[in-house]
């Protein structure tokens, strides 16, 4: 079994956990529009060497942040968003899209921020898909997606799948998904 994450081990942010420490950061919305600092979480990820970010929120869920990161940081940060319905699961093949591109931005180099509206369901669902790539056994994905998640403040008031079907969805997926031709 893994132990627990440190926490306190890195400067991350609450609501947030390192799955690979400086290499892939996890949590919920990095914007907010309403708050007295909007750019606070979104500024600290950047500081942390966070260059590209994986949006999980629909399209008209939240105001968008993507244009401030080139204006705001000018250093190339990347942004992709790959929609999920809050609470639900995507098709088989946009989730194998989502997590090939997280396979590719760590292969290229980059320092990924997965993010939903407040780093629960949908994060975890994608976090825990992506580890069954590596793993290579779902059952070991949820354990330690599980686990990553409890380092986070989120785990206080709420479990790390958002519904059931987010759950078994992992599952599924890797039964599923298409499995790349080597080269």
């Amino acid at each position: 079994m893994t132990s627990k994450p440190n926490i306190n081990q890195y400067p991350i942010p609450s609501r947030c956990y390192e799955v690979y420490p400086s290499r892939l950061l996890v949590g919920k919305y990095p914007y907010n529009p309403g708050a007295d600092e909007p750019f606070l979480l979104l500024d600290r990820i950047v500081e942390l060497g966070y260059n590209s970010f994986v949006d999980l929120t629909e399209e008209d869920e939240l105001t968008h942040y993507d244009g401030f990161l080139a204006k705001r940081y000018e250093r190339g940060i990347r942004y992709k968003r790959f929609e999920i319905e809050d609470y639900s699961v995507p098709t088989i093949s946009d989730m194998q899209e989502t997590t090939q591109h997280i396979i590719s931005e760590l292969e290229k180099g980059k320092n990924l921020y997965i993010h939903c509206r407040g780093g629960i369901g949908r994060s975890c669902l994608v976090l825990a898909c992506f580890l069954s790539e590596k793993f290579k056994d779902p059952d070991k994905a949820v354990a330690e997606t599980e686990n990553y998640f409890s380092a986070s403040s989120a785990a206080k008031i709420s479990k790390c799948f958002s519904t059931e079907e987010q759950l078994e969805f992992v599952y599924k997926y890797f039964q599923q998904r298409e499995i790349p031709k080597e080269e």
